[in-house]
């Protein structure tokens, strides 16, 4: 784990521990996680047993936040790992966040973003998005062909 030094505007300095990413589950919106309104089940339980079985706590950091702001895709989840964004919709069930949880772990071992597996390609929110709307890991998703035959293809 790397310590950086910095200077806060009231002039102390602090050692401030930088992690390699943060995952955002959106869990106290007003849509994601409530399925009596008809939307996906409440998983917050779900990424916080992973993220503690993995042992994450010191590498990428786990926020349940409040709405993430696409609430007709909920539940949504935003991973940032090196800096990179890369959010996913229609985040609703526990395979997806096993596999959520398989693919960050990954790229801590790797200390890299890696390509989105297969597993959650269909999750990555990116098709309909105008070039350059989201700037975000979605290049690393390998173009995919849509019924129509176009090309799902990262925003840059």
């Amino acid at each position: 784990m790397r310590k950086t030094r910095i200077q806060r505007l009231d002039g102390k300095k602090v050692d401030v521990v930088l992690h390699l990413g943060n995952v955002f589950v959106c869990s106290h919106g007003l849509c994601c996680g409530k399925a009596e309104r008809g939307y996906g089940p409440d998983l917050r339980e779900l990424h916080q047993m992973e993220w503690h079985r993995r042992k994450l706590g010191k590498t990428v950091y786990l926020t349940q936040s409040g709405c993430l702001g696409l609430c007709a895709l909920g539940n949504t989840v935003l991973l940032i790992f090196q800096g990179h964004p890369l959010w996913f919709h229609s985040f609703n069930t526990v395979e997806q966040v096993s596999a959520l949880y398989d693919y960050i772990e990954a790229m801590v071992i790797a200390k890299q973003c890696l390509p989105v597996p297969d597993t959650l390609r269909d999750s990555v929110l990116e098709k309909g998005l105008e070039k350059g709307a989201l700037r975000d890991m979605t290049s690393l998703v390998a173009p995919l062909e849509e019924p129509s035959g176009s090309k799902i293809c990262a925003c840059e």
